[in-house]
């Protein structure tokens, strides 16, 4: 019992730190209606960033956040601006965009080993206080990426749900066309919502650093499937289903992990999305759940 509730507490955290960053995916493809196979580089990117502003700078955790988002946002700005806006208003269809995003990842993960190298580095973080809370063990790092996890998307909440802009994103993506027909500035809002993808994919590669304690070039790349599977599961443009889908997931891989090897636990997270797709095409939280 111990090692199930253990493994549970391992798993919130880890569904944290995947909803952080699949949340953002599915506001970007929800909106888009292409899957960005470069997401994961943005993670990579960001985390880099807080490699730069905690080691390099000596800065504080939460600046290294900020500063990872920010930075992440202005680059997916930059990446649209630069190379999707371009394909879209040539109405590219769906693989050629799909190409596109595989042919930046190689760009970016290049670009950052060029200038970070291949080795491992950390952000030097020591375990210092293993806190108790109910029947979970949890460092002070862990509980960290849990509130952080909560405070972005409490945020996310109120802006998509609460806002002029976050009611026009969800317009956009249960109707481009008519969105664009009532008057909705439907470029500005795009660039919004590349820069919150792009924001909440630099957060989410810092907190996966301090998650798995290493970085490299290909970190954030090796965990994009992790990361597109609640976007599918919870169904793609749906946020509230994508958290779910997350934290379910995150359990699912914690627990599964604590009784069988870590190769088999990622293989039943993936058996998990084939069979809720034969089920349900569109994603459990199709219907039910809220667009962006």
């Amino acid at each position: 019992m111990n090692l199930l509730l253990q493994s549970a507490g391992f798993g919130i955290v880890t569904g944290s730190v995947l909803a952080i960053a699949a949340v953002g995916a599915t506001v970007q493809t929800g909106l888009t209606n292409f899957v960005n196979f470069a997401y994961g580089d943005f993670m990579t990117l960001g985390a880099y960033i807080g490699l730069i502003a905690l080691t390099w700078l000596h800065w504080g955790l939460l600046a290294a956040l900020v500063c990872a988002g920010a930075v992440t946002a202005g680059f997916a700005l930059v990446v649209n601006r630069v190379v999707f806006r371009p394909f879209m208003k040539r109405k590219a269809r769906v693989v050629t965009m799909t190409v596109v995003t595989v042919g930046l990842s190689l760009v970016i993960s290049g670009g950052l080993e060029i200038i970070f190298g291949a080795n491992l580095q950390t952000y030097g973080l020591s375990v210092t206080h293993v806190l108790t809370i109910g029947p979970f063990l949890l460092t002070l790092e862990q509980v960290g990426i849990i509130v952080c996890a909560l405070l972005v998307l409490l945020a996310l909440e109120v802006g998509l749900y609460r806002t002029k802009v976050g009611k026009g994103l969800r317009a956009m993506s249960q109707n481009g066309d008519l969105a664009a027909a009532s008057a909705i500035n439907v470029k500005a809002l795009t660039n919004v919502a590349w820069a919150l993808s792009g924001a909440l994919a630099g957060i989410a590669g810092v907190v996966l650093v301090i998650q798995v304690g290493v970085l490299t070039p290909s970190t954030g790349n090796s965990y994009l499937f992790l990361v597109m599977a609640p976007v599918i599961i919870g169904g793609i443009g749906r946020p509230l289903g994508t958290i779910i889908a997350a934290l379910a997931l995150g359990l699912l891989l914690a627990i599964a992990s604590a009784y069988t090897d870590a190769a088999y636990a990622e293989a039943l997270a993936f058996a998990v999305l084939i069979v809720v797709l034969l089920v349900r095409p569109s994603g459990i939280f199709a219907m039910a759940g809220r667009h962006t």
